[in-house]
């Protein structure tokens, strides 16, 4: 029997919580400060758990809090949701007597609520001598300044999330751009944060304008501070000018740094036509290498055969050393 393929929906919802996951422990500290209210605590891990019901659970966050109030400590949940779950609040009392079971400490328990609307979901539950209740944070109703002054990029990112006050969608997005890049001057991480954003954008409904947005700014960091870009510098620094802006080149538009041809040419002060016969002639990258593998393998030849220059091929050579 085939395989069914996960939904489209199941497939965002994954993305959704990888991305949680990637940053929570980044995210931490100010969710406890800012949105919890929570100061001068210290945080101790727990035996990792998986809690038991007639489905398999992992809390989102599980840590033993101490501070001033609870000296002894209690065992702090976070959850985090994108849209409303029917019965959360049994889910969330399930969670607590298990857990509350399992280490015998107070459970203080927090939802995180990304979604565009405030969270419709039920809190507690109360019958007979029962009386429960866990505590919903709506990142929509909370100010986006609270995320994007923040030296963390995991957390600057959730000013999507959060209450844009009184600015336009496209000013939060061009302000948060504008911090991951100050923040991180090291690009790959800096595309990290930026795909994590196009990507929890969608939960707004930005997801179009972030893109483009993206795509508008005129450098959406210093080129200069790139890996890859130093490294092509670098390796092609005692080979000569273009030779070193073949290796550049090469490797910003393998890793899709910038992906139009125009403002490369503007960075590296070379023409238009040089960028795009480069981006042209790594489409034939895979049979250039096999080629340089071959003992005795001759430059000129191989760029002959391939109608490259020999400038590209000898930039390939320097990065298959390099590797």
């Amino acid at each position: 029997m085939a395989k069914r393929r996960p939904s489209k929906n199941k497939q965002e919802g994954n993305q959704y919580d990888k991305i949680i996951k990637e940053n929570i422990l980044s995210l931490i500290p100010a969710l406890l400060k800012r949105v919890l209210g929570i100061e001068n605590y210290r945080l101790e891990d727990l035996p990792i758990i998986k809690l038991q019901t007639t489905i398999e659970r992992e809390p989102d966050f599980l840590k033993l809090i101490y501070d001033k109030e609870f000296p002894k400590g209690r065992i702090l949940q976070i959850e985090f949701e994108r849209g409303n779950e029917t019965y959360m609040e049994m889910r969330m009392l399930e969670y607590c007597s298990i857990i509350y079971r399992k280490f015998k400490k107070p459970v203080e328990q927090h939802l995180i609520f990304m979604g565009s609307q405030p969270s419709t979901m039920k809190t507690k539950i109360e019958f007979l001598g029962l009386s429960y209740k866990y505590k919903c944070h709506n990142l929509c109703e909370i100010s986006y300044k609270k995320f994007i002054d923040s030296k963390h990029p995991e957390e600057v990112i959730l000013s999507i999330l959060a209450n844009k006050d009184d600015l336009q969608a496209e000013e939060i997005i061009r302000l948060i751009l504008k911090k991951l890049v100050y923040l991180k001057g090291d690009s790959i991480a800096t595309r990290k944060f930026i795909k994590q954003l196009e990507i929890i954008s969608k939960l707004r409904n930005l997801q179009e304008l972030t893109t483009k947005t993206i795509d508008n700014m005129s450098i959406t960091f210093d080129i200069t501070t790139d890996v890859r870009f130093k490294q092509g510098l670098e390796q092609g620094l005692e080979q000569g000018g273009a030779l070193k802006m073949t290796v550049a080149i090469i490797n910003i538009v393998k890793e899709k740094i910038i992906t139009d041809s125009e403002k490369i040419a503007l960075i590296f002060d070379v023409s238009v036509e040089f960028v795009e016969n480069t981006q042209k002639a790594l489409k034939k990258e895979v049979e250039i290498k096999k080629a340089l593998a071959v003992k005795g393998a001759r430059v000129d030849s191989i760029a002959k055969k391939f109608e490259v220059s020999k400038t590209f091929v000898k930039a390939i050579r320097i990065l298959l050393k390099k590797k």
